[in-house]
């Protein structure tokens, strides 16, 4: 008896002492008129995690910073939790490929960054998935 209840004191102790070490990880940089956060750092070992978030709490901005900078894939949600855009970045400039989507999931904007430009062509589609213009951005001056 007295093993389970060292364990379950240990277990606890544990616990606590994590839930207050991820608070001490965040820094709240805005809040919402009603008080809940709207933008919050949250502090990694190689790199820093952005979030931003609605009123009602849910996520809508995610992604990771080196010194201040972009870095990764971030990635944006509408309130309803549906994916809204997904694009990387190197040191602060865009890279790679880049997509935005309807709200109702289907593809909006499809293109490429090569070292924060936009490259190639780039394709924008209608809410029913119909293409609607393509623009290839290596042809314009």
């Amino acid at each position: 008896m007295r093993t389970i209840t060292y364990t379950l004191c240990l277990l606890l102790c544990l616990a606590t002492a994590c839930s207050v070490e991820q608070k001490e990880n965040v820094d709240v940089r805005s809040s919402h008129p009603d008080g809940s956060i709207k933008e919050a750092l949250y502090f990694g070992d190689e790199a820093d995690t952005l979030r931003e978030f609605y009123p009602s709490g849910k996520l809508k901005i995610q992604g990771l910073q080196i010194d201040s900078l972009r870095d990764g894939t971030w990635k944006s949600w509408y309130e309803t939790g549906q994916q809204w855009s997904e694009k990387r970045y190197e040191m602060g400039l865009e890279i790679g490929k880049y997509v935005v989507y309807h709200p109702t999931g289907n593809v909006y904007i499809q293109g490429q960054y090569r070292q924060g430009e936009k490259k190639g062509s780039w394709y924008f589609y209608d809410q029913n998935g119909m293409l609607v213009k393509e623009v290839n951005f290596d042809e314009q001056d």
